[in-house]
């Protein structure tokens, strides 16, 4: 390009700079358009006149450009000499890192499982990148600008490479809660204490922490950042989750998904697979089946619902909720055992395993610097089949049918009873009728009616005959015929000797022998009211057992002493509910500040509720802690209180 002369520069400020000449000249458009536009003030001539005293700083800028532009053509072939440096000095980089720390046995740590785990080349080429990022140079009017391009986490795995080699000495612990935790959001104090907790756990002393420095490491192992060696960065990682896991339980949600990961991006399946959590959606029913083989009928009615189909409540099942549910819940044994005896289950019945391919995204929730791709994986998934739940709103719809019967019901609900085994309902009947029976046994009461004697002269009947009779104890009364005709012949020959008297005993007589009548039709009526009494309370008694038997309108067996055992941190606790839900962090951070642990204080109240309600009272469900449904209305009688 040709060269400006300084001279004409002058000149064409000092005669043309009302038009703007020297600005167009120097390549300064704007502000020759405007000098041009006003130049009918004349006001541009006095400024033209007045940039003089800048012409010599805008001849030096725009040489100083034409220079640069006349070097563009050899920054292509410097480019490709620099990342061609880049790229052969990328293992010598990696060892001189790896020299550096020297503070800890990488060996020590490593185990044997994992050690024939290699880094891939593209993950550190990726690494070496991220520490020599690429710089642009803008140079503009004699000033240079360098820019680099990079994000947040782009950052934090350079710092993490300038803190890899860093020993913390002995300090105090500083608290230390942030969501995906970074180095720039430690203050010196909580950066000198996370050396000296990461100096620690590389020597093998799982000290205390927060568990934000845990994460804080574990992106460093994620990254690569911290050590190359993919070995170490595994066997790392799993000794944090053992020995910190139970002390922070949500590195169980994490680590187990990060380490999985981790293997996966490796190509090492197998070992990713132990590590996998992609069976977290295991439905409910399936973990409850096989946890409680043995007693199925303790399984609850939440778990069973959602493969209730096409069911709409009606007035009776709003009326009668736990009788339903507890025919409901007490029937799957009998159903279990008619599979059994066809030599089959109801887990193998009711649910298949299937293979399923997905894409995995890797590290989710985690802060991850470095490039990583999404991967293929086969998942086997728990899925459940038809049959199930046919079977099961088949019989949800037959239990409400059953407990209408048992409760005097003619009308019955349309119910598909083709899903289930011939002969299910009577079989069901026969069950529910058997149990209300023995339970009717064991509260049957017989009232006899008081006896009370008045003046005659008829002798009483014998002792020993009252005591048997006070202390018979059969639930009706037996009259002896014979008995009853030997007395009667007795007192006729009483009647014909007292005939033979003399006419002014007669009277007398007459009279003791009416009243003697008068009392053995009393006797015969108060027999006959003990039986009437006896089939009464008899019949209260079946109805009201039933009820019992099957959870019907009366409350739940020891409901009340239930809730009179509850600690005042209980009854606080429940109150909490809301819509038979809580929220498992809150219920966390709710026990936190009482000093308990929520594992313990869940296990007690069930605990409780085994002991007077005969079941669990509450559950975990996924992010939420629920109330068995057909416990639900004691949480308002709690609420009251």
């Amino acid at each position: 390009m040709k060269h400006k002369s300084k001279s004409v520069g002058y000149m064409l400020a000092f005669f043309l700079g009302g038009l703007g000449a020297h600005a167009f000249y120097y390549k300064k458009y704007i502000r020759g358009t405007l000098y041009l536009l006003f130049c009918w003030t004349y006001i541009p001539v006095f400024l033209g006149w007045f940039d003089m005293f800048f012409i010599k700083k805008w001849h030096k800028q725009l040489e100083d450009n034409q220079d640069i532009s006349s070097n563009t053509e050899l920054s292509p072939t410097l480019s490709e000499v620099i990342e061609q440096e880049v790229t052969q000095a990328i293992k010598p980089v990696i060892d001189n890192a790896r020299n550096n720390l020297i503070f800890y046995n990488e060996e020590d740590i490593v185990l044997p499982k994992y050690r024939h785990l290699q880094t891939s080349k593209e993950i550190l080429a990726d690494i070496e990148r991220i520490k020599h990022p690429k710089r642009e140079v803008h140079s503009r009017n004699g000033i240079s600008i360098e820019v680099t391009f990079s994000h947040s986490r782009e950052s934090f795995v350079q710092d993490s490479l300038r803190y890899a080699g860093e020993s913390g000495g002995i300090c105090q612990e500083v608290p230390l809660q942030a969501y995906w935790t970074t180095f720039d959001m430690l203050n010196s104090k909580q950066r000198d204490w996370y050396f000296y907790w990461r100096d620690q756990v590389l020597k093998g002393n799982y000290i205390e922490v927060d568990l934000s420095y845990v994460f804080l490491f574990t992106y460093e192992l994620l990254n690569y950042s911290f050590n190359p060696n993919a070995s170490f960065n595994v066997s790392m990682l799993v000794r944090l989750y053992e020995n910190y896991v139970e002390r922070l339980p949500k590195l169980e949600r994490y680590l187990k998904q990060w380490i999985a990961d981790m293997l996966y991006e490796l190509g090492e399946q197998a070992l990713a697979e132990e590590w996998s959590v992609e069976r977290g959606d295991i439905p409910p029913l399936y973990n409850q089946l096989k946890e409680k083989v043995d007693q199925l009928s303790k399984i609850s009615i939440t778990s069973w619902k959602p493969y209730v189909r096409n069911y709409r409540e009606t007035v009776f099942y709003k009326e009668h909720k736990n009788k339903v549910f507890k025919i409901f819940k007490e029937s799957i044994p009998l159903l279990q055992r008619i599979y059994k005896e066809e030599r089959n289950d109801l887990i193998s019945r009711w649910f298949q395993t299937k293979k399923e391919r997905e894409i995995r995204r890797l590290f989710s929730s985690a802060v991850v610097g470095r490039g990583y791709n999404e991967i293929h994986i086969g998942v086997e998934r728990i899925r459940p089949t038809e049959e199930l739940y046919n079977e099961v709103t088949a019989l949800f719809r037959l239990s409400e049918n059953v407990a209408r019967i048992l409760n005097g019901e003619k009308r019955e609900i349309k119910v598909e009873e083709g899903f289930l085994p011939e002969g299910f309902k009577n079989m069901m009947m026969e069950h529910f009728s058997r149990a209300a029976k023995e339970t009717n046994k064991r509260f049957k009461v017989v009232q006899n009616a008081e006896h009370q004697e008045k003046d005659g002269e008829i002798p009483l009947p014998p002792q020993e005959t009252v005591e048997k009779q006070v202390e018979s104890t059969k639930p009706t009364i037996e009259f002896n015929v014979e008995k009853i005709i030997q007395l009667q012949n007795e007192t006729d020959e009483l009647i014909n000797t007292i005939d033979s008297r003399n006419e002014i005993e007669d009277e007398p007589i007459k009279g003791v022998m009416e009243s003697e009548t008068k009392e053995a039709v009393r006797l015969d009526k108060e027999c006959d009211l003990d039986v009437q009494v006896i089939a009464e309370k008899d019949e209260s008694s079946l109805e009201t057992n039933l009820l019992s038997a099957l959870g019907g309108n009366i409350d739940v067996e020891g409901e009340d002493e239930f809730i009179e055992s509850l600690t005042d941190i209980e009854i606080e606790f429940l109150s909490r509910f809301e819509n038979g839900q809580y929220r498992h962090e809150e219920a966390i951070q709710f026990l936190k500040q009482r000093g308990i642990m929520i594992g313990m204080f869940l296990n007690e109240l069930n605990e409780k509720a085994n002991e007077y309600l005969g079941d669990n009272f509450l559950e975990n469900q996924g992010d939420e802690i629920v109330v068995y449904e057909e416990y639900e209305h004691i949480m308002e009688k709690v609420k009251e209180l």
